[in-house]
C-alpha cells in the first residue's frame, strides 16, 4: 500500500515547512492527522503511527501501544509534527522547546 494510491492527495504540502505530507484519519475519532509519506521499517519504533487502509480508500491511523501492537496489514509512519523543522513543541514536562 502506498499513501498516494489509497485516496490521499499526492501533492499536499505542509504550510509551515513546505515538505510533502499525506493525511490520515485517526482511529477511533476519525480526525485528520498529517503524516510523512515515507514508510518506515517495521522495526523502527520511533515511528509509532500505524497506518492501514479501508475499503473506501481512506488511510486510517492509530498510535501503537503495548496493549495494541502492530497488526497484520499495518505499516509504520511518522506523524509530520514530529519531523517538521518549522514546528516548536512542548516537552513532556510542559517546557517549551523551540526547534533549532
Amino acid at each position: 500500500m502506498t499513501l498516494t494510491t489509497a485516496g490521499l492527495p499526492a501533492t499536499s504540502r505542509c504550510t509551515r515547512c513546505g515538505q510533502p505530507i499525506a493525511w490520515g484519519l485517526t482511529l477511533p475519532a476519525r480526525r485528520r492527522m498529517p503524516i510523512d509519506p515515507q514508510r518506515r521499517p517495521d522495526d523502527d519504533h520511533t515511528a509509532n503511527i500505524l497506518v492501514s487502509g479501508d475499503p473506501h480508500g481512506s488511510i486510517l491511523c492509530r498510535v501503537e501501544s503495548r496493549a495494541e501492537p502492530i497488526r497484520d496489514g499495518e505499516r509504520r509512519y511518522m506523524p509530520h509534527w514530529a519531523t517538521c523543522p518549522a514546528t516548536n513543541f512542548y516537552d513532556v514536562d510542559g517546557t517549551w522547546r523551540p526547534r533549532k
